[in-house]
């Protein structure tokens, strides 16, 4: 069982999130869009980079995009696609040192999977080309 960081609720915080996966036993789904939109980096309470570090080594597997916003008119959230790896390389490259091998790109439409598959395959192929296991 996993429990995931949403942009709502008690699982914003870190620390909290970390005290209820302690005391349930369970293991972290970590959002990078959720963590990227949350009220705990948007309160400038810390990083989406620091959420991840206080959590990293609870988490299995993560959900995959840049952040998540609220449509004004509609009121409805939905997933807005990485253009390049500035905002999520940092996290993606912290999630690689971790025991987290199960990444899920969280998005709708085709060509955001699409592009967003491309940007992790060149990602991953320059992290498994600098690990030390490799040198």
């Amino acid at each position: 069982v996993c429990l995931e960081n949403l942009t709502k609720g008690f699982t914003t915080d870190p620390s909290r999130f970390l005290d209820l996966l302690s005391k349930s036993g369970a293991r972290a789904t970590f959002d990078l869009g959720h963590a990227n939109a949350g009220p705990w980096v948007r309160e400038g309470h810390g990083t989406s980079l620091e959420f991840l570090r206080l959590v990293r080594d609870r988490v299995d597997n993560a959900h995959v995009y840049e952040i998540e916003k609220v449509d004004a008119a509609t009121g409805l959230a939905y997933h807005v696609a990485p253009d390049n790896l500035s905002v999520i390389g940092p996290l993606l490259h912290e999630l690689h040192g971790t025991g987290c091998d199960w990444w899920l790109i969280e998005l709708r439409q085709v060509e955001d999977v699409d592009c967003s598959l491309r940007l992790l395959r060149g990602f991953l192929g320059r992290e498994t080309l600098q690990s030390p296991e490799r040198v």
